[in-house]
């Protein structure tokens, strides 16, 4: 089986520092505050392909003067995808906090699988894959006082237990300061010239996260709460290696 990795296309990504659409001017009220996306879509030229989606994880946890959201894809298939079509999936969380001693975290993680079979062909079959993917994460706080986190994850892997992307975006008010840091991007790539054999598969598993919390503590307190949920989050990304299991 020959596999060539192209870089299709690169969107250049922004990142925001300083004073920005998210200044102080502009939050009003808001202290520290959090957004973050993902996105993966993928299909193939193969005359059919399976596409299952699996939610994981989602939680939205406030106290105090706060709020947040989460949102992306559940439960979902497996539904028949033709050449050409697309499989999607999303996750996005965010969360903001307007007083003292207050706090919010979101997350939502959920998982892809998509599969060409080719266990009743009599000839191997041919054709190409392509990932389209894309990443959303902003920060904001209005001085050292308070903190933000938030980070968008991609993992994809065959079932061979190739690697085929493993990458993040994070950031943090505590390494960062204050004001509002960000990054936007938008990238894509193929796999080409996949053969798989007459009697065989090929299955592509993609695990995405979208993170974040945003806490202003009390005169006098410490930043805590956050440590619980990026821990968690950390914890399933280092078990993802290998992930998929369910058809080998």
């Amino acid at each position: 089986m020959f596999k060539e990795m192209l870089v299709k296309k690169i969107g250049p990504g922004l990142l925001l520092c300083g004073v920005s659409l998210f200044s102080t001017v502009s939050q009003g009220a808001v202290i520290a505050s959090f957004d973050t996306q993902v996105s993966v879509k993928v299909s193939s030229t193969f005359t059919t392909s399976e596409f299952e989606t699996e939610l994981w994880f989602n939680d939205v946890y406030t106290e105090g003067s706060a709020s947040g959201d989460a949102s992306g894809t559940g439960n979902g298939g497996p539904v028949t995808l033709a050449s050409g079509e697309i499989g999607t999936l999303s996750a996005a969380a965010s969360g903001e906090v307007t007083g003292d001693g207050s706090y919010v975290d979101s997350a939502w993680s959920t998982d892809g699988y998509l599969s060409i079979d080719n266990v009743q062909g009599v000839n191997p079959i041919t054709g190409d894959m392509t990932f389209d993917l894309s990443w959303s994460t902003n920060i904001f706080t209005n001085s050292l006082y308070s903190d933000a986190f938030a980070g968008a994850y991609i993992y994809i892997e065959n079932n061979a237990f190739d690697i085929i992307f493993d990458q993040f975006i994070e950031f943090d008010s505590f390494f960062e300061g204050p004001g509002t840091f960000g990054l936007d991007d938008t990238f894509a790539f193929d796999v080409t010239n996949l053969t798989i054999a007459a009697g065989g598969y090929e299955e592509y598993y993609i695990a995405i996260d979208a993170i974040g919390f945003a806490e202003v503590p009390e005169p006098g307190g410490v930043f805590l709460t956050g440590l619980v949920l990026l821990l968690a989050v950390r914890r399933r990304r280092t078990s993802l290696q290998p992930m998929l299991t369910r058809c080998i």
